[in-house]
């Protein structure tokens, strides 16, 4: 019951919540106070009806009291899930995420689930990082396509230079250091601005630079111009010559969305 309610029944609070949530997960209603005897949180000398552990076993999954005592019960040697377990287990599921154009539902919904985990779990933040960084889809879909505005001064800042050490490719560099200008222009920190808008114009963009990743060029142009005062003209011209080509070049190319 606690396993599918997710925490411990301590209170009287407990057993009113539990009620909602077995009426919206079965369709069927239990009176708190039979709850509160079940958990033992008021002395009753009578067991619970049958059509009341119906309704709990439904809860739980289960169709009857047999099916529940068929259940394997655990060994008493059961292997703790370690962090590297965990680690081990995410960085597989995104380094076999299959690659594709457009949107992936499936790599956009792991995503989603990942992110929450690491807020539960901050100590996992820096080695996931690492270690997601190491695979093409990894960089791809986690850091690419799914940039964490909330924690970009955070653990996914610090992420992005795992991102750049393990893909010191011309399109790796753009996207890292573009993504580091906006972060150090959202605080303050001008001389980082000019350090990676530096590191940036040290390289030559190529014709196939994906789109989503020349955006973040765009705008990293665009925040260092502001910084120093300067006209962005001359950067909002090559922004449209970049579309017009990229629009030109073919009908069917993907254009991820991007801020």
């Amino acid at each position: 019951m606690e396993n599918s309610f997710g925490r411990k029944i301590l209170s009287s609070r407990d057993c009113l919540q539990l009620v909602e949530d077995i009426r919206l997960k079965t369709g069927y209603s239990v009176n708190a106070n039979t709850l509160r005897r079940f958990f033992g949180l008021v002395k009753s000398q009578y067991n619970p009806s049958p059509s009341t552990l119906t309704i709990l076993l439904k809860y739980c999954g289960y169709n009857s009291l047999e099916e529940l005592s068929s259940v394997r019960k655990p060994t008493e040697k059961t292997e703790v899930l370690t962090e590297e377990s965990v680690l081990h287990f995410l960085s597989t599921v995104f380094r076999n995420l299959p690659m594709q154009d457009g949107h992936n539902l499936t790599a956009e919904t792991l995503v989603q689930n990942t992110i929450p985990f690491l807020e539960r779990h901050p100590g996992l933040a820096e080695p996931f990082h690492r270690e997601v960084a190491r695979s093409v889809p990894g960089r791809y879909y986690y850091y690419e396509m799914s940039v964490n505005m909330d924690r970009l001064n955070g653990y996914y800042g610090e992420g992005l230079f795992h991102y750049l050490r393990s893909n010191p490719t011309t399109e790796g560099k753009i996207f890292g250091h573009s993504l580091l200008v906006l972060r150090y222009w959202l605080t303050g920190n001008k001389s980082a601005v000019d350090k990676h808008m530096h590191e940036l114009g040290n390289i030559a963009v190529p014709a196939t630079c994906p789109s989503h990743i020349l955006g973040r060029l765009m705008a990293a142009r665009i925040l260092f111009a502001h910084t120093h005062h300067q006209s962005i003209d001359g950067i909002l011209a090559d922004a449209t010559k970049h579309l017009v080509s990229l629009l030109a070049g073919s009908q069917q190319i993907a254009i991820p969305t991007f801020p």
